[in-house]
């Protein structure tokens, strides 16, 4: 009899149901039919947030399959998770998880309490909300991962300012942003379009010494892990054959003194 005929093995296999969830085709389905059952909801734009941020990310709708190809967000986490302080019992927060990809992968991993913030959700699991007002009590999350949101902010000190609040002592802050080197103008493709987006700020958010800086002196108490963009000088189109992206990536993981 095939061992997943006994009981004990079906008993193992439901009760970890969601791992199935960490192949990405099974888990666009899931996501893209839990979206196309729900209505979207979307904040007005804040004076934080630059002008067409809101309409710019629901556009990711239009093309759903591509939010599950993207590896960036799975390099992110898996950065993050390599700090020895965070276990399945720990809280993580995913700031702008816009289709659920990013909670439901790391539910897939094991992890069961995470939470999503966005300024669109069609989803129980993300509250609408702004990063730069932060609808959680201090020190609510063992772990943040902010990925490609501050650098189209126009205030992203005020957004560390409100990571750190929520985050527990000891915690861990996990931050991506898209590396521009002003090669992407013109350009048909979504994600370098949106680079352009934050493009206009005069102190965008372009490098690991950029994330750095928005952390007061003495603030930053370890630091985890640094991709500072290596592949930047490649163009968009060899960067896209290599990576699926046009654009280099620039990510950070550290924890900070509260």
């Amino acid at each position: 009899m095939p061992f997943f005929f006994n009981t004990k093995y079906l008993k193992i296999l439901v009760n970890n149901a969601n791992a199935i969830f960490a192949n990405d085709e099974l888990r666009f389905i899931f996501c893209k039919k839990r979206y196309e059952t729900s209505h979207i909801k979307a904040l007005k734009e804040k004076k934080y947030s630059l002008k067409n941020t809101v309409s710019h990310n629901l556009t990711a709708f239009q093309n759903l399959k591509t939010e599950f190809k993207i590896q960036r967000s799975k390099r992110l986490i898996f950065a993050m998770l390599a700090d020895e302080s965070i276990s399945f019992k720990s809280k993580i927060l995913v700031i702008g998880p816009r289709s659920e990809n990013e909670l439901i992968f790391l539910k897939a991993l094991g992890f069961k309490y995470t939470f999503g913030l966005d300024l669109i959700s069609y989803s129980n699991l993300i509250t609408l909300g702004d990063m730069h007002k932060i609808p959680f009590r201090k020190n609510k999350f063992d772990s943040i991962v902010c990925g490609w949101t501050l650098s189209y902010s126009k205030n992203p000190q005020l957004a560390i300012q409100e990571i750190s609040r929520v985050l527990k002592p000891n915690g861990c802050i996990a931050l991506g942003v898209e590396h521009s080197n002003n090669n992407n103008k013109n350009s048909s493709n979504r994600e370098a379009r949106l680079i352009d987006l934050g493009a206009s700020l005069k102190r965008r958010i372009n490098s690991k010494k950029d994330i750095l800086k928005l952390f007061p002196n003495g603030k930053i108490k370890y630091i985890n892990y640094v991709y500072d963009a290596e592949l930047k000088k490649l163009t968009p189109n060899k960067l896209y054959k290599i990576t699926g992206l046009h654009s280099s990536q620039v990510m950070v993981v550290l924890k900070i003194n509260k």
